[in-house]
């Protein structure tokens, strides 16, 4: 870990906050314009959704390729890098006038969001450890609930006074700030010890950690079982918009508030996620997570039965999945590096990142072909989502009671 001095150390733990708001922001800000630049671009609302498929599966692969970049060149110009690929896929966004050029801009944006959230995993671990490590951490998720909770607000009325090419002006104002800022205030924090080994010797080296780590059940496991968790928010994002703004009859600005009620569930249940942990261990947690999912799941198909479809219907058996999906996701990333050293967890942790929005990317494109007419494709997935991660949790709690770990 490298020395840092403690005025330095509030200043990088707020720049990393800025990252991983942008990251959640470039996913979550333009969800209440989807209708408008459907109808603007000529898009099919299957191709719009499909956005945000295109953006994570450039989101998950990336990383791959900028961890090892960012341990053998240094943290700092692989950052830059990254947040200049995602400004230049807003400036694409801003002047696009047809679908190939607007998705192919959110393919570059996803790209070079990737070095935001695995470059600032990185700078944390190099700069803290132990308690000040989990305390910087925690200040960072900060990020998440802004860009996932708040951007969706800002994003709507943006596209509602100004038009929806406003939230591709403000992602690409908020990308040049944090280039410019991270240009001048962020100091190297990666050793030098790994950038002075050859570039054959290092690559070799991270290819073969990753086919270890790959290979080890544990961690596919736990990969799983918090993936299909996590996608129940994504599955949110992608079926909602069109089903709360042109069925429901919401306005943009609307539909941008309700990312609020969905977020703090969320940010409820990771809050209490450690003491329950402590007082219960974490296999009733797991079994909770998954129980709140399905039942939501069920909840929402059930109101069916009334022939309506309501906003109450879709917004609180939502919000009852995401705090069951925090449960799960908080603890099954802890699980899966649980049994990695020091060495290979950095490479461990951007693996796990790094396939869960990769494969979220690719269940984002399925659940944009679903109907979207009322909530019970939703309730479907939903579901289904709780089903595959209890399972999958299920299944390896018990292999591992029966080795005995």
């Amino acid at each position: 870990m490298r020395i840092i001095a403690a005025q330095d150390k509030y200043k990088i733990t707020l720049l990393v906050m800025w990252m991983t708001t942008l990251s959640q922001a470039a996913i979550a800000l333009y969800l209440p314009a989807f209708p408008a630049i459907s109808h603007a671009l000529h898009i099919s609302p299957v191709a719009i959704k499909n956005s945000i498929a295109i953006f994570l599966i450039g989101f998950g692969f990336s990383q791959i390729i900028y961890g090892p970049l960012s341990d053998r060149f240094g943290r700092k110009p692989i950052l830059l890098l990254g947040i200049f690929i995602f400004c230049i896929g807003c400036v694409v966004n801003i002047f696009s006038h047809t679908q190939n050029v607007f998705l192919f801009a959110r393919l570059l944006q996803g790209i070079g969001c990737g070095s935001l959230l695995t470059n600032g995993r990185s700078i944390l671990r190099d700069c803290f450890s132990g308690r000040e490590l989990a305390s910087a951490a925690s200040y960072a998720s900060m990020g998440f609930a802004i860009g996932f909770g708040v951007s969706p607000i800002i994003g709507a009325y943006l596209s509602e006074y100004f038009g929806w090419r406003a939230d591709f002006v403000f992602l690409l104002f908020l990308g040049t700030s944090l280039f410019l800022i991270l240009w001048r205030l962020l100091p190297e924090t990666s050793s030098k010890s790994e950038r002075n080994v050859s570039s054959k010797i290092f690559f070799q080296k991270t290819l073969s950690d990753y086919k270890v780590i790959i290979k080890n059940r544990i961690f596919m496991q736990f990969l799983l079982g918090g993936l299909f968790a996590y996608v129940v928010v994504v599955a949110y994002n992608v079926m909602t918009p069109f089903l709360i703004q042109n069925v429901l009859g919401f306005s943009p600005s609307e539909y941008g508030w309700l990312a609020i009620l969905v977020a703090i569930p969320y940010y409820t249940a990771a809050s209490m996620n450690k003491k329950l942990v402590i007082k219960f261990g974490t296999e009733p947690i797991f079994a909770l997570g998954a129980l709140l999912i399905i039942l939501s799941g069920i909840a929402m198909a059930l109101t069916m039965i009334d022939h309506k479809i309501l906003l109450i219907y879709i917004i609180i058996p939502m919000m009852l999945a995401t705090f069951g999906q925090a449960l799960i996701f908080s603890n099954s990333i802890a699980m899966a590096l649980h049994n990695f050293s020091a060495t290979t967890a950095g490479k461990a942790s951007a693996l796990f990142s790094s396939l869960q929005i990769l494969l979220t990317g690719i269940f984002s494109a399925f659940m944009a072909i679903l109907p979207d007419t009322t909530q019970l494709p939703l309730a479907v997935v939903v579901m289904t989502l709780g089903l595959l991660s209890g399972i999958v949790l299920w299944r390896q709690i018990n292999a591992a009671a029966s080795s005995g770990h």
